[in-house]
């Protein structure tokens, strides 16, 4: 006697075979097996990592680049001008991870780093440049402590390399910013 097989079961067997075959995208297969995968294997902590460190970037750069023109010393002018350069190029970098992972690239600054910038436009001479680099050290004390942590919680290879890659930088900005706040002091 020929055994049937139930409806339910060739469906399945008939959808697992067309997208073995290729027949079925990233999405269609990750819908089919109960889990999307829009951004790949990509964990949502990386994911929230790329977007929050593609908007901070964007941020320093804006910032750096009202300091290279709005700056009354030297020291914050040469200051903006690195950071606008440095983490513009770190902006590079991370947008091709982003888009070879499929995140979302942000459209525009988030609105702490707005509201910063805003305010620091309305500031001009040593109150400018005390206000920029007072900020500039808190943004890059958060900024280390949260690359480290990630350094430790991030698995995907690209992303946690970025990470691995940027925090010597960050923290060479961090002294940096220091010195030159201490001696606007």
């Amino acid at each position: 006697m020929k055994a049937v097989m139930p409806t339910m079961t060739l469906a399945v067997v008939m959808a697992s075979a067309w997208v073995m075959s290729g027949g079925a995208s990233a999405d269609e297969q990750g819908a089919m097996m109960g889990t999307r995968s829009t951004q790949g294997d990509l964990s949502e902590k990386a994911q929230k990592f790329i977007e929050k460190a593609a908007k901070g970037n964007m941020g320093e750069v804006a910032l750096g680049e009202l300091a290279r023109e709005k700056g009354s010393s030297d020291a914050v002018r040469q200051f903006g001008a690195r950071m606008a350069e440095e983490h513009g190029k770190a902006n590079d970098e991370l947008k091709t991870i982003a888009q070879a992972k499929g995140v979302q690239w942000p459209a525009q600054l988030n609105e702490q780093h707005q509201e910063l910038a805003d305010e620091l436009s309305q500031l001009s001479g040593q109150e400018f440049d005390q206000k920029y680099m007072k900020e500039m050290v808190k943004a890059h004390e958060k900024d280390v402590e949260k690359y480290e942590k990630m350094t430790q919680e991030i698995e995907d290879p690209e992303v946690k390399q970025y990470i691995e890659g940027t925090l010597p930088v960050l923290r060479e900005h961090l002294e940096l910013a220091k010195q030159i706040e201490d001696n606007k002091n």
